[in-house]
C-alpha cells in the first residue's frame, strides 16, 4: 500500500486507477496523519491524497483497495467497482477465487465506504462483485440515517456481481425490505439496477414493486434492469410485467471475461461492471 500512496502521490492528473491484488492483508497504518517512510517507500505521503481528476476506480476489497479509499480525496469520482474476487489463475498457493468474509473485512469495507460518501459525494455509478456488506451498512447505503439523507445522492445505477446469501460468517445484507423502503423515496438517483451471477434471495413480485415504486416516485425518468438466471425466484411473468410499465429489462449472460487473466485484457475502466 506504500508502494501504492506513494505513486499515487505523485500522479495528481490522474483519471483511472484500476488497482486490483490477491493480498486482503491491510498494508499500511492509516491511522496517522501520513503514510510513513519504508524500504518500499522513501518519503512520508500525507494523508488524503488529492487526485482531483480520478472519475473511475476499480479496487479489490477488502485489503489494498480499500486502504486506497481511506486515503484518498478524489471529488470528481465518478466510478467505483469493489471487486473482492480473487485470481486463481496465478500459481500461487494463496490464491483462491473468492474471499471468505469475516465480520472485520466487512467493517473495514463500510469504513471505507463512509470515508469515500465525505470526500467523493457525486459518485454515479457503483458496483460491487464478491463484496459482503452487513445489513447496517445496505441500511446506510441506501436510506441514510435518521438525520441524514443517503450518502450518495447522485447515484444513478447499482451492480451486484457474485453475491450468495452468505459467506463465511457474513451474511449478504443487502435485503428486499431494504430496496422497498429506498424505492419509495423521492430524493433519489437511481436508474438501474443489475444483478449477475447472485443468488441470494429476492422475490420477483417484490422486484416489480420496487420498479414501480421508482417509476411512481420518478415518471420522467426511464429505468432498467439487468439481470441473468440466477435468481431462481423471478420468473418470465415478473420480466414480462417489468416491461408492461415500462422498464428496459436486458437479459445478460452468467459468463463475463474475468480480471484476472495474467495481465492481458483488462478493462482498466471495469465497464462490463456497470
Amino acid at each position: 500500500m506504500a508502494v501504492i500512496a506513494g505513486l499515487l502521490h505523485h500522479l495528481p492528473q490522474l483519471q483511472t486507477v484500476w488497482a486490483k491484488t490477491i493480498n486482503w492483508v491491510i498494508g499500511a497504518n492509516l491511522s496517522g496523519p501520513t503514510i510513513r517512510k519504508s524500504k518500499k517507500n522513501l518519503f512520508d505521503v500525507r494523508i488524503p491524497i488529492t487526485l482531483n481528476h480520478v472519475r473511475h476506480l476499480a479496487i479489490t476489497a477488502p485489503g489494498t483497495g480499500t486502504d486506497i479509499l481511506l486515503c484518498l480525496d478524489a471529488p470528481a469520482l465518478y466510478q467505483v467497482h469493489l471487486d473482492g474476487t480473487r485470481g486463481h489463475l496465478f500459481d500461487n498457493p494463496y490464491a483462491r477465487a473468492n474471499l471468505i468474509w469475516s465480520r472485520a473485512e466487512t467493517g473495514r469495507v463500510q469504513s471505507s465506504l463512509k470515508r469515500l460518501a465525505s470526500r467523493s459525494p457525486n459518485l454515479r455509478h457503483l458496483a460491487l462483485t464478491a463484496t459482503y456488506l452487513s445489513e447496517e451498512c445496505w441500511t446506510w447505503l441506501l436510506l441514510g440515517s435518521t438525520v441524514e439523507p443517503p450518502p450518495f445522492h447522485c447515484l444513478e445505477s447499482l451492480a451486484l456481481h457474485e453475491l450468495d446469501s452468505q459467506s463465511g460468517k457474513v451474511a449478504c445484507g443487502f435485503t428486499e425490505a431494504g430496496l422497498l423502503r429506498y424505492s419509495m423515496r423521492s430524493d433519489i438517483s437511481l436508474r438501474k439496477l443489475s444483478f449477475r451471477r447472485c443468488t441470494f434471495s429476492i422475490d420477483g413480485a417484490v422486484l416489480v414493486q420496487v420498479f414501480i415504486n421508482f417509476i411512481q416516485q420518478r415518471p420522467s425518468n426511464s429505468f432498467t434492469l439487468e439481470i441473468d438466471d440466477s435468481f431462481k425466484g423471478i420468473t418470465d411473468d415478473h420480466l414480462d410485467r417489468l416491461r408492461l410499465v415500462g422498464v428496459v429489462v436486458r437479459n445478460i449472460g452468467r459468463d463475463v471475461p474475468g480480471w484476472w487473466s495474467h495481465g492481458h485484457q483488462i478493462d482498466a475502466l471495469d465497464s462490463t461492471a456497470y
